[in-house]
């Protein structure tokens, strides 16, 4: 019997997301999302310091600002292509977001 290591199950998803890089703005793709953390991928420009806000843009056109910390990069084939993050503090949006993805996936 595998034992659970997350303490929030983790959903697969496909949600494009937008991050701060350098000076400008970079993309990826939600792949999985919990209530505390996502999974990212992206062939460039992955974040460069601890803490950044991931967004994500509602289908009424608002955006969803996401505070979280920078976990780990991840690899397959040998190169880097994602990364991991925990949301610092769910907002009440965030959450909502979540739990109707969860409803509806």
């Amino acid at each position: 019997m595998m034992i659970e290591r997350r303490a929030h199950k983790r959903k697969s998803a496909c949600i494009w997301v937008k991050y701060p890089y350098a000076d400008s703005v970079s993309y990826g793709i939600a792949t999985n999302i919990s209530q505390k953390g996502m999974y990212i991928e992206t062939a460039c420009c992955f974040p460069s310091g601890p803490n950044l806000e991931i967004l994500i843009v509602l289908h009424n056109d608002e955006v969803l600002t996401i505070p979280v910390n920078f976990l780990r990069l991840e690899k397959s084939a040998g190169l880097y292509d994602g990364f991991a993050v925990e949301v610092i503090d769910p907002s009440q949006d965030y959450s909502k977001f979540v739990i109707d993805m969860e409803t509806f996936v």
